[in-house]
């Protein structure tokens, strides 16, 4: 992201959060929930939507705001030019229906010197909502074999 789409992010960040403290939740609610981001949660299940949607309910305005405002995508510096010095195992999770976070995972891990990238077929932008499962078990396997690496050099 350059200088002008890092503005124009903190921009559309600070509109939103207007939005978020001048009307209702359930207001923020519906509009987050129809972004493009989200269009592939729309096949879960009703039931599930539904709980989705109650846990969104619960939240706290003011959270939301300051969650966006601290940690938004138009506040985030870069790291790029630091990512080729990380020596730990990085696991990068990306649906296949989310084009750019796809994207940018293979750009990442292009850069990280051990890294591997996990694409899960049929999920979107929320793969631990929509293939909770598969998400699962991958970060599982991941943990697991950090942990057996670990014994084995301390020879546990």
């Amino acid at each position: 992201m350059n200088e002008k789409e890092r503005q124009e992010r903190k921009e559309k960040d600070q509109q939103l959060i207007d939005f978020i403290l001048s009307h209702p939740l359930e207001s923020f609610i519906d509009k987050w929930e129809n972004i493009p981001l989200f269009e592939s949660q729309k096949q879960l299940s009703a039931q599930k939507r539904s709980a989705i949607r109650e846990e969104r309910l619960h939240q706290n305005r003011n959270g939301l705001a300051a969650s966006l405002q601290a940690m938004g995508t138009g506040v985030m510096p870069s790291w790029w030019n630091q990512l080729s010095i990380l020596n730990f195992p990085v696991l990068l999770i990306a649906g296949e229906w989310d084009h750019k976070f796809v994207s940018i995972s293979k750009k990442m891990n292009d850069y990280l010197p051990n890294s591997r990238i996990e694409v899960i077929s049929e999920a979107g932008h929320a793969i631990h909502v929509e293939q909770l499962k598969k998400f699962g078990t991958i970060v599982e396997e991941f943990i697991n074999q950090r942990r057996s690496s670990y014994d084995n050099r301390v020879g546990k």
